[in-house]
């Protein structure tokens, strides 16, 4: 037979067990299913070259389409003109977009262009987030360098 005070503290250690147990699962994130946006960029790299130009590189998932095309482009600091960006599909085209005026790597924005689709997309890209970060790149020519990390995806938002 237990005593009074092993019943009170048997009682505790099971009171602090069940509270442990639920502070855990609490902390513990749901994952939303969702299905994924119909258009994301991912593998995301833009760096500032020594002369200034600006070169941009992504992908573009089409989850609708199940297609993955790579764009790359450069803004030219002395035409301040970037034209269209190519990608590796000729039915995808992208163009690079700063919103808040000032050109550089850490805050732009990409439309995407997918033939046969209704809609262009919209990708914010910014430091600032844990998934996208810059540096100086420590390669000859290259001042700095912004990249996300491997295979975050970016969610883009139809236009």
């Amino acid at each position: 037979l237990l005593k009074p005070f092993h019943k009170i503290r048997l009682l505790k250690m099971r009171f602090f067990s069940i509270l442990s147990a639920a502070s855990v699962a609490a902390a513990i994130p749901t994952i939303a299913t969702s299905d994924p946006p119909e258009v994301e960029i991912t593998n995301v790299h833009a760096k500032t070259l020594a002369n200034y130009t600006l070169v941009f590189e992504f992908d573009v998932v089409d989850n609708k389409d199940g297609q993955l095309a790579h764009c790359t482009g450069e803004w030219d600091e002395v035409n301040r003109f970037l034209s269209t960006t190519p990608c590796s599909i000729p039915s995808y085209n992208a163009t690079i977009f700063f919103p808040n005026s000032v050109s550089g790597i850490q805050y732009w924005a990409a439309f995407v262009g997918i033939q046969d689709h209704a809609n262009r997309y919209l990708a914010m890209v910014q430091t600032g987030t844990p998934s996208y970060t810059c540096g100086h790149s420590g390669t000859q020519g290259v001042l700095s360098a912004c990249f996300t990390e491997t295979d975050f995806k970016i969610a883009t938002v139809a236009i």
